[in-house]
């Protein structure tokens, strides 16, 4: 039986070494364009904390590895019991209907021994497309089941009905619309209008791998050197009451003038 802890530590390491190429790429190219070190890791932020392309995709990795381990352990103690119970030859069952990937759809109702599938590639081996996320089985050659002439389809998980809410007042609306994605200038333009729209609150927009996240704001004076970095390219400004302002020259240089400390005033005894 192959050793699970050498599999999972190769498999996480690779997803880990693929993710730090992936990283140290972005960051590269945002400081190429321009972005300063304080909109480089606010981005970073908001993607590592809203799951985004990098920090999510690494997520979505680990999860998927350490799922298939459990299903690969799984594996490898029902071959084992079967070579312990005699059995010498095994059928390669395909998983999933119609979805089965282009190197196990021939190798269904195939019949070898251990020692053969092992050298031309087990469920889960890495030989197929499907690499480790492959759901196919090798079950004991006599074993005469039922539909085991096609591939098995799993059971769909059931879904809960989504029941009608009710219409939400412009407070719900601005609160439930913290981004969105945008195709282009135009589509973001027509949704910043329509959420700004008759609303006297200020909306900050910062984009991130393709997703628009927006920021309240109750006075223009809130809005800090920070929101102003991460502004979206070509808007650099705020939105309200469905128009767009443009940041004058003279409120940048405030922004970014550090705040003085307030003095601390002991009084006499």
């Amino acid at each position: 039986m192959p050793d699970m802890s050498i599999i999972l530590g190769t498999q996480l390491s690779n997803v880990a070494a693929q993710t730090t190429l992936d990283l140290q790429g972005l960051i590269t190219s945002m400081q190429v364009s321009g972005m300063s070190n304080t909109a480089i890791k606010a981005s970073l932020m908001a993607d590592l904390t809203g799951g985004g392309r990098i920090f999510g995709n690494y997520r979505n990795q680990v999860k998927n590895t350490v799922k298939s381990g459990v299903s690969m352990a799984g594996s490898n103690a029902s071959k084992d019991i079967f070579t312990k119970a005699g059995v010498e030859k095994f059928r390669w069952q395909t998983v999933q209907g119609d979805t089965v990937c282009p190197d196990c759809e021939p190798r269904h109702g195939q019949i070898e021994s251990m020692k053969v599938w092992e050298m031309i590639g087990t469920p889960q081996s890495g030989f197929s497309v499907c690499q480790q996320y492959c759901q196919c089985q090798l079950i004991a050659a006599d074993y005469k089941g039922e539909n085991l002439d096609k591939p098995l389809v799993r059971g769909k998980k059931r879904i809960a009905p989504v029941l009608p809410t009710k219409k939400t007042n412009k407070a719900q609306k601005s609160s439930s619309s913290r981004s969105f994605e945008a195709n282009s200038s135009n589509d973001f333009e027509v949704k910043m209008r329509e959420l700004s729209k008759g609303d006297d609150k200020i909306y900050t927009a910062s984009i991130t791998f393709g997703t628009v996240f927006i920021k309240e704001h109750k006075y223009k004076s809130a809005i800090s050197q920070s929101v102003i970095e991460m502004s979206v390219p070509n808007y650099k400004g705020y939105w309200q009451n469905g128009k767009f302002h443009k940041y004058d020259k003279e409120f940048i240089e405030q922004r970014s003038k550090p705040k003085k400390k307030k003095r601390t005033v002991f009084g006499g005894g």
